[in-house]
């Protein structure tokens, strides 16, 4: 299903085709990845119309603990998060030219970048590198 120009819902699946987390009905998931996709579009654009890639996006909470252990509150289980890689960028040029326009979350590590959407569930901005 395509969300937008460049983006469809195939992209945000995990490996075994999950989208819709327990906790939402599935039209708030697909309201939440339409806005991803309309918000990566602009990413796309800012960085001169390149292919974005995405790497990780929906995780259940079995996902996310073994991707990430640890973390409380990811922002992929809530459909609102996604790790990507820029054709032709960096992640380090990536973090630098999206830092003061992203509104939600942005992460930089060495092989991708996290984006997400935490506004959209009344959380502050947040910035982080794991190198």
């Amino acid at each position: 299903m395509q969300l937008t120009e460049n983006f469809n819902l195939e992209e945000f699946k995990n490996d075994g085709g999950l989208w819709i987390p327990a906790h939402i009905d599935e039209t708030e998931a697909h309201r939440r990845y339409t806005k991803l996709a309309e918000t990566l579009e602009n990413v796309r654009f800012r960085l001169g119309k390149t292919p974005i890639r995405i790497t990780s996006g929906h995780r259940t909470a079995e996902d996310q603990q073994r991707i990430n252990p640890g973390t409380l509150r990811s922002m992929h289980c809530e459909n609102l998060g996604v790790d990507i890689q820029a054709e032709g960028f960096s992640p380090s040029e990536v973090f630098i030219l999206l830092t003061n326009y992203w509104l939600g979350g942005l992460g930089l590590y060495t092989t991708h970048n996290h984006l997400d959407l935490r506004n959209e569930l009344g959380l502050a901005e947040a910035r982080w590198r794991k190198l």
